[in-house]
């Protein structure tokens, strides 16, 4: 029989730790902790691993003083902007070391300044999508010194790493579990950050299209989503029919909510990762969180993959 295991998900942005626990109890998972902390000093990413693990234990050290941990396992998400994504063809026929060897050369291709041998490779296959002919994938890397950083952080705090995800992939996983997908239809899911979008196209709850847009200030977030329609429908060389389409991340006003409507035609629905989930005692007495829980759409869609 397999048994699940308490897990805490952490969200790392360029300015805070965001914490989502949840707890096995009776056979049956309670959302344990939820909580925020943001870094004494700005988190950026490229910094000396060393300035990366003090500033990062820093703020662990102030949520866990007031809320310790009920789990020895715990994953990250990453944001969307740290990780190089492509897609490329590729030959159902293929046996698995001729595509590695494939995804490896393409990769060289695109990526001609960096050590293939020093990235972390997820591959989603892509195959029968009634948008295009023929297979692809859609490939995203990573510095493995963020494995190995995350990897440092975990030993010293005597906890497991179990997953390091994009956010955005991590987010989407809230729909899976929410029953929002149906698998004949297309769906668009938007991640707004301070300075940049990233938008996904989902069909058969895969990703098939991922894109990120940098931005200047909130009034641009209605061009840039204009714009992004349009790159999809001429990359699929038709007019894409959207089921529905979900908003993750920083609240927005409604009157931007309104343009985004009138503008483009997405009705974007706020997904509240805390639904479907029950709470501890603890957790509800954290109002300030619960009434605006889509900021913690990322970590909650990492804590809820079960281990």
């Amino acid at each position: 029989m397999t048994r699940y295991h308490n897990h805490a998900g952490f969200q790392i942005s360029n300015k805070l730790l965001r914490l989502v626990e949840v707890k096995n109890k009776s056979k049956h998972f309670v959302l344990e902790n939820i909580d925020e902390e943001y870094f004494g000093e700005f988190f950026k990413f490229g910094d000396k691993e060393t300035k990366l693990i003090t500033i990062l234990q820093d703020s662990f050290d102030k949520l866990i003083l007031r809320n310790p941990l009920s789990s020895n396992s715990v994953s990250f998400t990453l944001p969307s902007n740290v990780f190089n994504m492509f897609q490329i063809p590729y030959d159902d026929a293929l046996t698995k070391r001729d595509l590695e060897e494939h995804i490896n050369w393409e990769l060289s291709v695109l990526l001609p300044e960096q050590n293939i041998n020093d990235l972390a490779i997820q591959t989603i296959k892509i195959n029968n999508s009634k948008l295009r002919e023929g297979s692809f994938l859609i490939l995203l890397t990573l510095p493995k010194n963020w494995i190995q950083l995350l990897n440092k952080f975990c030993t010293r705090n005597n906890v497991v790493l179990k997953f390091i995800d994009n956010e955005h992939l991590s987010a989407n996983n809230l729909l899976y579990l929410q029953n929002y997908l149906l698998e004949n239809k297309l769906y668009i899911t938007v991640l707004i950050r301070e300075n940049y979008i990233s938008v996904i196209l989902l069909e058969k709850n895969l990703p098939v299209h991922i894109n990120i847009s940098s931005y200047d200030n909130s009034n641009d977030i209605v061009e840039v989503l204009t714009n992004e329609l349009d790159k999809i429908s001429k990359k699929f060389e038709e007019v894409i029919e959207i089921e529905q389409s979900f908003v993750f991340g920083e609240p927005l006003p409604e009157m931007i909510l309104k343009n985004i409507r009138e503008n483009t035609g997405l009705k974007l629905i706020s997904v509240d990762p805390f639904l479907n989930i029950k709470k501890s005692e603890k957790v509800t007495e954290k109002n300030e969180f619960i009434e605006n829980p889509s900021i913690f759409s990322t970590a909650a869609g990492i804590a809820y993959r079960l281990v």
